[in-house]
């Protein structure tokens, strides 16, 4: 029995991903020049992804639009003006139901700077024990020589580049975020070391809000 060729390719496109999670999109922020999704499923780092943009009513907007899952969870789809959902599929024209449409969301530049001046410039941390590799750090990268990047790593460079591991005597770096639920992690932080307090000084605070206030310039040029 002859199989079709499309039903070869459906199947053989279904075995790549027999590996990954459900694909779920967890968050997609609209922006003047592209709409970027935040996936809540594993699996797909670096893989092809179409795009299937829908207006208020659910009715797709465009064809689908090829994509690629990078870094580890982020999948940046092309802007259009009409598109209030977003939806991913692993092949083109794949029926895509509608609870598996995701609402954008647009917040403007005022908004994000509202949002900003929140964020408190004083902070607690702990840095009198340094923890162990890839615990609690984060990658310093320049993305155009990453081919593939985790959430605390690079998981694959472009050639010639590779990782220089920094001695923890000449720096240390350290995020921190707020979000509920991250007190689940605070009694393993408090086993690194006695907590002090750490102030940023005006000139760097200058300049990190004024990166601050430049990206969101780029992001909404029109506002």
């Amino acid at each position: 029995i002859k199989v079709p060729r499309r039903s070869l390719i459906e199947k053989s496109v279904l075995l790549r991903y027999a590996d990954t999670d459900p694909l779920t999109i967890f968050s997609a922020f609209g922006h003047s020049d592209r709409i970027t999704v935040i996936l809540a499923a594993y699996g797909y780092s670096m893989r092809r992804i179409f795009c299937r943009l829908f207006d208020g009513q659910m009715r797709e907007l465009l064809p689908a639009s090829q994509s690629l899952v990078f870094p580890e969870f982020t999948i940046a789809c092309p802007a259009i003006g009409q598109a209030r959902f977003v939806a991913l599929s692993l092949n083109a024209d794949d029926f895509v139901p509608p609870s598996d449409m995701h609402r954008i969301q647009f917040v403007d530049k005022v908004q994000w700077r509202i949002e900003g001046s929140r964020i408190p410039v004083l902070e607690w941390h702990n840095t009198s024990h340094v923890a162990p590799v890839n615990h609690t750090t984060k990658s310093i990268i320049q993305p155009m020589k990453v081919e593939g990047m985790g959430v605390h790593q690079v998981l694959r460079f472009s050639a010639p580049a590779n990782v220089l591991l920094v001695p923890p005597e000449d720096a240390v770096v350290r995020h921190y975020r707020h979000t509920k639920g991250w007190a689940f992690f605070l009694k393993e932080a408090e086993a690194f070391g006695s907590f002090e307090g750490t102030y940023l000084s005006a000139e760097l605070s200058k300049k990190i809000q004024l990166n601050v206030n430049s990206r969101v310039d780029q992001y909404f040029p029109n506002l």
